[in-house]
């Protein structure tokens, strides 16, 4: 009889530290997956910044920050936004014209979608809408 309750609490106890191992690991997950979420929030966002700022003062200062933003991107982002980015940098490179304006908008849609996840339809915004709220209307 008492091995019995010996036993017993013995499968409760360890039965409990399972499911606190497993409730730790699963913390530790989301905790990581909520700081890479920021880590490329905030690359993004100085891109974005960086790359507007560059149309309005070409200093070398200016450029080596954007430097910096792409490699951030780089090293944290999502494929899709790098080849977006690749292919703005191919075609255009600055902010010069319609489509280089258009191809800046697909970068910040991959940005969203991967910020917020592609499942949620709250991360399709027209790009036209993109290019009004970042860079203003055409002249």
């Amino acid at each position: 009889m008492y091995t019995d309750t010996i036993i017993v609490l013995s499968i409760n106890v360890i039965s409990g530290l399972i499911v606190l191992a497993i409730i730790y690991c699963l913390a530790i997950k989301q905790f990581k997956k909520q700081k890479e979420i920021e880590l490329k929030a905030k690359a993004y966002v100085t891109f974005i910044t960086k790359l507007l700022e560059r149309g309005h003062d070409g200093s070398e200062n200016s450029s080596r920050e954007l430097h910096k933003a792409v490699g951030d991107v780089v090293l944290s982002g999502d494929y899709t936004v790098i080849n977006e980015m690749i292919n703005f940098y191919r075609d255009h490179g600055v902010l010069d014209s319609t489509q280089a304006k258009e191809s800046f908008a697909k970068i910040i849609s991959k940005m969203r979608k991967d910020i917020i996840g592609n499942d949620n339809k709250d991360t399709e915004i027209p790009l036209e809408g993109i290019i009004l709220l970042l860079i203003g209307k055409e002249r």
